[in-house]
Parts: structure tokens; C-alpha cells; sequence
């Protein structure tokens, strides 16, 4: 069983971090915009400790860091391969389809 002075600190510290760090839903486009931008230290700091104490945060960073690296690696096939490009019967097609919506 925890002492009460001990979990009297722990509920302070946690207030605390709540108070200083970007709540998750700011944090879901701060960790958007970091994938593009580095972002002022102060910010990244407050970022990182919200991170240490919100496993949903640092799961959902984790799987737009995982979406990024996956893009780059397309970006790169395509490169390599060269783009391939419809035909201009498709495009029509395509043209006509989108005016009959």
C-alpha cells in the first residue's frame, strides 16, 4: 500500500505536468507538424514530458513516425521505377465520370 506523503507527491507531480504540457488533442497536431518542421525547444520540451507520462500520445507518435518513414521509402520506388501515367483515353474517362457525379 502507498504512504500518503508519497502519494500525496506523485498526484502534485502529475497536476503539474498536466498544467506545463499541451493537452492530447494539441498534442495529436503537435506531433503532426513535427514530422515536417522542427518545432522551438521549449514546445519540444513540454512535448517530451507530456510523451513520458501519456502512453496514447506516444503510441500515436510512434505510428506517424512509422506512416512517414513508409512514404519516404514509397517516395523512392517510385523514383526508382519511374511514374507511370494514365492514358488519355483514361483521363477522359475519368473527366466524363467526375462531370456526370
Amino acid at each position: 500500500m502507498k504512504s500518503k506523503p508519497f502519494a500525496y507527491i506523485k498526484d502534485k507531480a502529475t497536476d503539474w505536468v498536466w498544467s506545463q504540457t499541451p493537452c492530447c488533442k494539441e498534442m495529436t497536431r503537435l506531433l503532426s507538424q513535427e514530422c515536417d518542421a522542427p518545432l522551438p525547444w521549449g514546445l519540444r520540451l513540454r512535448m517530451r514530458l507530456h510523451l513520458l507520462c501519456c502512453r496514447w500520445c506516444t503510441r500515436y507518435r510512434n505510428q506517424l513516425h512509422m506512416i512517414h518513414r513508409l512514404l519516404a521509402g514509397l517516395s523512392r520506388h517510385e523514383c526508382e521505377h519511374g511514374e507511370e501515367h494514365l492514358s488519355e483515353e483514361a483521363k477522359e474517362r475519368i473527366q466524363r465520370a467526375l462531370r456526370d457525379l
